[in-house]
């Protein structure tokens, strides 16, 4: 009885399984697939190594214009479009490679960690459906494939599909992010060949492509075929190793061919060629080449074939040389197929904590990178991933972590070339399943999916050596399934360590991404405080540790990214981190009258959604840097400057592999922002070294009561691959002589000078001014140069500002979060100034001086702020404001404390001396040095896809707003002051989600603060650090405004 019951229960179990949709059956990985294996055409000689292999005449692409069909549910797909006399000529048409959400059909979905489907692993339902698309082309074989085998070759298709010739079911794949290919040598006819795809949106797989994104559907990657002899290179991978020196090195080629024909292979040979850059040919001691006999049909072979090199050049990040190692086959003395890959000798290790490259230790001062386009979403082009690359060069940017998935194919070769490591990461993030028991990292039943998507990498990407670390995944859990990746990943190659951001046990990677600290949440391992960071060389972890994941450059954002590089210079065991992260994942849009803005989730009415946190980047969606960018460039240089002594610069090179030979040192010195000396010199300062050189500085010649400043600049003096010649990578200022504040404040007024006293108004006058205060509500209304009115309202004292997405966000819908609530609490944006006091202090022939008391406070009255001002007007027309504040009541910690003063929109001409000329704020300003700059109020509008506060400047010893004929106001602090002009008001910047919603006003708003708080990372990560917080304490602070004429 039991035994019936057993084998009953089987084929009951057997007939659930067959009842399973390949899509909805998380052990069908694929159905007919050829392994995946190492990116590589067939060639017809050694000479076509060097050029672009898709121009092969063994390949077609099949890229270009297909017939499409979209379904909004699996239900409803086509069912037979596949048979040849299907008639599609009422199909709609669909460029491929695309993104079907992209060109019309369905709804692009942005969401981070929710399933956009109902979260029932392996099935898929839910409000959005399940989505189809369906794909129909014909090609031709071309004459010469006559007698080889033909391929099909998808780089990428989200998520599932299915694919027929000729009417003939060929196979299944899923697993977006990597190649799936199908022989079709018994599928094809002679003439006209039909090609049909069926796409679906989700499947199974997409429980394990959870990743914070854009979800877009599609074949968004290239599609080709390509043909070999019958006898075929199927696979090779190249390692190499160096000696103990890293010097001499071994290279290491393992082969597989593969017997495709009907008889056997009787009678030919293997062998590898190295090539350096020129195309010649590297002598080689050693085995590299194989005789190959008996090979039976539908049979396989495997060779190992290897040689010393000696002193070969080394590719680093630094130095990313390359060879070109070509694998030839040859049957009966005649050459039949070379296949080809670009080599770079390295070594990659772990010791004491450090992972080291050719024996030095790196330093990762990286980014995350997402693909995404802002016209084409997840299909990107070749001269779009080219030009991203560049940028990163250009701002010191020396490795990608690729979030979170093998990225297109093409983006490895450019950082073979271009020289940038990466970490290569899995097509794994389950993160709407959490991390505890459903987590599918614990689910023995998902081994095989995990791991397939891992082998898959591996195996296309292995040949290249910018590819430093091999990744598990993303914010998946931790768990048997992880452990499995880990064993194969070293099984597929032991060359490279592998990389997780889980530490916790069981242990399954050589390097961590994130590091728990206590009993604190799993998130915290990465995006942490700064503080935590230098905690970690007292672990006893002894893998060493990349923050893959900080400084999260949501908006206006990555506050003390300084600070955490520093720390990564300086803790055992950190060895570098990944901004979060490279670009903003906004998608191109026009309003009805034409108006271009970047849209983001929510706004197809895509739901689930996480509206803009998509919106990361350090540059914009369409590459624009941003000040963020340019902080980043500052911060990660690799020369560092020190003034030690007087007139000695220390200049540190922090290169691993690379001198300072090719660059020359440009020096200036500024005299309150002017150039009055100036100098270059050379100095060849080896990898890793530090010198001293000598600037002549003559102090005895400084003037007293003037700043004087040493600028310092490192360019290079030739072209290079990603830069012209005379770049800057590296610069810094030095401050020789301070600005004297107390010094430029002295005032003094001989003119004579008229007061009159009108009800609640008071009026003064001198010869070409007029000044009017409103006693009763604290202001000045009126404030003319020569009859020209200057000042249309202010200053009032303000402590809002619009916020920032780190600020939490001011979302008219009510969903505030984090600081911003706390703001809002407060009262802090509708707070109301009422004077309590007005009172003529002085007055004399010379000036006026006269104190009022306010309060600025919440409607409740219950916390604000007291505050006194006394004002001083001269007889020229200039005025002071001493001020002192005292904060009352229940107060967070504040935006801003300062003044606003409007003026009419002519007022547009800006001039500051301070840092710039890109906006900076206290805790991201480094990038930004002192100096004297002007522009137009629109030119300190920094765009941000939400607008938020902008286009702050920090470290102002003066500015000025005039207009087209040059009148207007300048002001100057006791302090450095922090300003802004905008012709926008803070309220309408907290208010607007969309830049499209913003409306140019007819005014000119300038802020004049005596300081703002700093950025931080909240939006998600930590606040700003202690020393940037503006705390609601007491200060006292003084203003100098003076009337400017042309």
């Amino acid at each position: 009885m039991d035994k019936i019951t057993a084998v009953f229960a089987l084929l009951l179990l057997n007939s659930i399984v067959l009842a399973q949709p390949d899509w909805e059956n998380e052990q069908v990985i694929g159905i007919n697939k050829e392994p995946v294996h190492a990116t590589f055409f067939p060639l017809n000689s050694v000479g076509d190594a060097f050029e672009d292999g898709m121009k092969s005449q063994w390949v077609q692409l099949l890229n270009g214009t297909w017939k499409f069909n979209w379904v909004a549910n699996v239900d409803n797909r086509p069912m037979d479009f596949f048979q040849t006399n299907f008639d599609a000529s009422d199909w709609a048409e669909i460029p491929v490679p695309s993104c079907w959400q992209m060109q019309g059909f369905g709804t692009p979905i942005y969401t981070n960690i929710t399933y956009p489907f109902d979260k029932n692993p392996p099935k898929i339902s839910g409000e959005n459906g399940n989505p189809v698309g369906s794909y129909l082309r014909t090609f031709t074989i071309p004459e010469n494939w006559d007698g080889r085998e033909v391929f099909i070759h998808f780089d990428g298709v989200s998520s599932a599909f299915y694919i027929w010739v000729n009417g003939e079911k060929v196979g299944y794949s899923q697993g977006s992010r990597t190649p799936a290919e199908f022989n079709l040598t018994n599928y094809l006819q002679k003439g006209d060949n039909k090609i049909a795809v069926q796409v679906f949106r989700w499947c199974d797989g997409s429980y394990l492509e959870d990743q914070d994104g854009w979800r877009m559907s599609g074949i968004f990657r290239d599609v080709y075929l390509y043909a070999t002899p019958k006898m075929q290179i199927q696979d090779f991978f190249v390692t190499t190793d160096l000696d103990e020196h890293y010097l001499d090195a071994v290279i290491e080629v393992n082969i597989k061919l593969k017997n495709y024909d009907n008889r056997s292979f009787k009678n030919g040979a293997v062998e590898f060629k190295l090539l350096d850059v020129s195309g010649n040919e590297i002598e080689l001691a050693g085995e590299t080449a194989q005789q190959l006999t008996g090979i039976k049909p539908g049979g396989t072979s495997e060779f190992k074939l290897q040689a010393k090199v000696e002193n070969p050049l080394k590719w680093t990040h630094e130095t990313p040389n390359l060879y070109k190692v070509c694998v030839l086959l040859k049957e009966d003395e005649e050459l039949s197929e070379v296949v080809a890959c670009n080599t770079g000798f390295r070594e990659i290790e772990i010791k004491d904590r450090q992972l080291l490259l050719n024996g030095k230790p790196v330093l990762f001062k990286g980014v995350n990178k997402v693909e995404h386009h802002p016209v084409y979403g997840k299909t990107v082009t070749r001269e779009w991933l080219e030009n991203e690359v560049v940028l990163m060069k250009q701002h010191n940017i020396n490795s990608i972590r690729t979030a979170h998935y093998p990225p297109h194919p093409y983006l490895l070769d450019l950082c073979d070339r271009y020289g940038i490591l990466l970490i290569d990461e899995a097509n794994v993030e389950s993160h709407g399943m959490r991390y505890e028991a459903e987590s599918l990292a614990k689910d023995p039943a998902w081994e095989k999916a995990h791991v397939q998507r891992l082998r898959s990498m591996i195996q296309r990407d292995k040949n290249h050596p910018s590819v430093i670390l091999w990744s598990h995944g993303n914010e998946a859990g931790n768990g048997v399934n992880f452990v499995a990746m880990n064993e194969e990943a070293h099984r597929l190659d032991p060359t490279r360590p592998t990389h997780y951001h889980f530490a916790e046990d069981p242990v399954s990677s050589d390097v961590i991404g994130g590091w728990k600290r206590g009993n604190g949440p799993i998130w915290q391992g990465r995006y942490l405080e700064v503080a935590d960071l230098y905690k970690y060389q007292f672990s006893d972890d002894p893998r060493p540790f990349i923050l893959n994941e900080y400084a999260h450059a949501m908006g206006n954002a990555m506050g003390n990214l300084k600070e955490y590089v520093d720390a990564f210079d300086e803790v055992d065991g950190l060895i570098g981190g990944h901004i979060w992260d490279w670009l903003d994942q906004g998608i191109e849009q026009k309003t009805q009258s034409g108006e271009e803005y970047f849209a983001y989730g929510g706004d197809f009415g895509d739901h689930p959604n996480d509206k803009n946190f998509c919106l990361n980047g350090i540059v914009l969606p369409n590459l624009s840097i941003t000040p963020k960018t340019i902080e980043v460039k500052r911060v990660y240089q690799n020369i560092g400057f020190r003034l030690v002594d007087g007139n000695i610069l220390e200049i540190v090179n922090k290169n691993r592999h690379l001198s300072l030979d090719g660059i020359t040192f440009y020096w200036s010195i500024l005299e309150k922002g002017k150039t009055v000396d100036s100098g270059n010199f050379k100095d060849d300062v080896g990898p890793g070294l530090t010198e001293n050189v000598s600037i002549p500085i003559n102090y005895s010649q400084f003037q007293k009561g003037k700043e004087y400043l040493l600028k310092i600049s490192a360019k290079q003096d030739g072209e290079t691959l990603w830069s012209p010649a005379n770049f800057v990578i590296a610069y810094d200022q030095f401050i020789l002589q301070e600005w004297n504040f107390k010094n430029e404040f002295a005032l003094s007024g001989s003119n004579k000078l008229r007061v009159e006293e009108t009800g609640d108004y008071v009026t003064v006058s001198g010869d070409d001014f007029v000044f009017t205060f409103d006693k009763k509500n604290g202001i000045i209304t009126d404030y003319k140069i020569h009859g020209e009115p200057i000042l249309q309202q202010g200053p009032t004292l303000q402590v809002w500002r619009a916020p920032t997405d780190n600020d939490g966000s001011y979302w008219p819908d009510g969903t505030n979060r984090r600081t911003c609530k706390l703001w809002l609490d407060a009262g802090l944006n509708e707070m109301q100034n009422a004077v309590k006091s007005f009172q003529i202090k002085e007055s004399d022939a010379g000036k006026l001086a006269f104190v009022t008391s306010n309060i600025l406070s919440n409607s409740e009255n219950t916390a604000g702020f007291n505050y006194d001002v006394e004002y001083t007007v001269y007889a020229d027309g200039t005025f002071s404001m001493n001020t002192k504040v005292e904060p009352f009541g229940e107060l967070p910690n504040l935006p801003r404390l300062g003044y606003l003063l409007v003026f009419n929109d002519a007022f547009n001409q800006f001039q500051w001396y301070g840092r710039g000329p890109h906006e900076n704020y206290n805790d991201r300003k480094v990038g930004a040095l002192i100096g004297d700059y002007s522009g137009t109020v629109d030119d300190q509008f920094t765009y941000y896809v939400v607008p938020q506060e902008n286009g702050n400047k920090t470290d102002v010893r003066w500015a000025r707003l005039t207009d087209s004929k040059g009148i207007g106001l300048q002001v100057a602090g006791d302090v450095p002051l922090e300003t802004s002009v905008h012709h926008y008001s803070a309220k309408a910047l907290s208010e607007a989600v969309h830049t499209y919603e913003l409306q140019k006003e007819n005014k000119t708003y300038w802020n004049i603060d005596y300081r703002q708080g700093g950025l931080g990372g909240n939006s998600c990560g930590p606040l700003p650090l202690e020393k940037y917080l503006l705390k609601p304490e007491a200060v006292h602070f003084s203003l100098f405004f003076t009337p400017i004429s042309n």
